[in-house]
């Protein structure tokens, strides 16, 4: 189901945005913070993909397929597109959807361009 779907067919629903530890020390605590937000029943977890930088790239579609696979919630990749055109954008997302229909069976990703607006007085 379509994230658009879940919330035309529900006025109201939950969902968790998490961001991958920068530190590797930090991956102990994830099934623990996992378990404590699936239990809330939310409709998708979503997991910036990038988040603090590319090196954990790679962490964010295994926590996204431990949320699907371990916890039976719908995770949804985020990419954060602020800093680059429409080129690299369309490049990203299909290494991305190709990675993720390969490797976890997944094909949901939300992107994000915020605008930069500039005020001046």
């Amino acid at each position: 189901m379509k994230i658009t779907q879940i919330h035309t067919n529900k006025p109201q629903s939950l969902s968790f945005e998490i961001f991958p530890p920068k530190k590797e020390e930090d991956f102990k605590n994830i099934d623990e913070m996992l378990e404590i937000l699936c239990d809330c029943h939310p409709e998708y977890i979503s997991v910036t993909f990038g988040a603090g930088g590319s090196s954990n790239n790679n962490k964010t579609i295994e926590i996204a397929k431990k949320i699907k696979n371990q916890y039976n919630v719908e995770p949804v990749v985020h990419l954060t597109c602020l800093c680059y055109n429409k080129a690299e954008i369309d490049e990203f997302t299909c290494g991305v959807l190709y990675i993720l229909n390969k490797v976890a069976c997944m094909e949901k990703i939300l992107l994000c361009r915020h605008v930069r607006i500039s005020i001046s007085s």
